[in-house]
């Protein structure tokens, strides 16, 4: 199911970059695909860190809206690191999200990590930084396809997440 709901889930048009030499930073806010994609994570609320919309999980709603893209589409060179970092509110005390990095090689996941809230700060109702690093150095081919999603780790409440900053190092 996982896989499934990530390629139903991809997005093609909504980085913005900047870079230099040896980074790239991708940054993501909803509000920039708000407009091209319909998708029932992507909501339109005052609640938003920044700009109108954000992402909202539950467990009806498991799924974040998905960045994913091939990595020589993001980078002509290796990548050796992750950084990724984003905002996240819980709405009540049995709300619980993770930020996941993946990488998929031809038919199957070869690097998964993710960044729990419920190893975080718990303020409920206040946008808090998630911020997590990898080092993906031995999966990192052209070929392979990088994903970051909000998912609601299997609980009752209602998650938000915003602002996606990613980071990708040589």
């Amino acid at each position: 199911m996982k896989k499934l709901a990530i390629v139903v889930l991809s997005v093609l048009t909504l980085n913005s970059c900047s870079s230099n030499e040896d980074s790239k930073s991708i940054q993501i806010s909803y509000d920039d695909v708000a407009g091209y994609i319909e998708h029932p994570s992507i909501i339109t609320t005052k609640k938003a860190h920044s700009g109108n919309t954000c992402i909202q999980v539950s467990p009806e709603q498991m799924y974040g809206l998905n960045y994913k893209r091939m990595i020589s589409s993001v980078s002509p060179n290796k990548i050796n690191k992750i950084k990724i970092s984003g905002w996240y509110q819980l709405q009540s005390n049995t709300s619980n999200m993770s930020l996941v990095c993946s990488i998929d090689e031809a038919d199957k996941t070869v690097f998964w990590e993710a960044i729990s809230s419920k190893t975080l700060t718990r303020k409920i109702g206040e946008w808090m930084l998630m911020e997590a690093e990898y080092d993906i150095s031995k999966v990192s081919n052209e070929k392979n396809v990088i994903n970051f999603y909000a998912l609601n780790v299997g609980d009752k409440g209602v998650s938000l997440f915003d602002d996606l900053t990613i980071s990708l190092e040589q």
